[in-house]
């Protein structure tokens, strides 16, 4: 079953924290990276998200996110990746430029070939995190 979660109340429960801009945290993805080769090694992971639904076409096939590096895993071990997410990681520009949530059905992805994925829903109406200054 695909996880559901509540724009606003997602929001709300980051605006507690202070202001909120898509620098605003958001969530950490975990994933246990073993090292299964011969040599000791280092790793990078990559977060990518997609949505076919959610806010204006045209819409990005994915987008990195979030990266991070595991240094010197010994062979046969197992360590900690930690990919910070942000409220900017959730949005996309709207027609004036302004960060949006919007609604939709989405994806998280470690790497290009997806080793471990995620799916969730955003439900409710759309919320702006960040406006562009008017033009004068």
């Amino acid at each position: 079953m695909k996880q559901e979660y509540n724009i606003k109340a997602l929001v709300d429960q980051c605006r507690s924290h202070g202001p909120i801009n898509d620098r605003t945290p958001f969530a950490d993805v975990l994933a246990a990276v073993e090292n299964t080769g011969r040599f000791v090694s280092d790793f990078v992971g990559l977060l990518f998200i997609s949505s076919a639904n959610a806010g204006p076409v045209p819409r990005p096939n994915k987008s990195l996110v979030s990266y991070s590096r595991l240094h010197d895993i010994p062979i046969g071990k197992s360590q900690q990746l930690r990919l910070p997410l942000t409220l900017g990681s959730l949005a996309r520009a709207d027609e004036n430029g302004d960060l949006v949530i919007f609604p939709g059905d989405y994806k998280l992805a470690i790497d290009v070939d997806e080793m471990l994925v995620f799916n969730f829903s955003l439900v409710g109406e759309p919320v702006v995190i960040e406006t562009l200054p008017a033009l004068k």
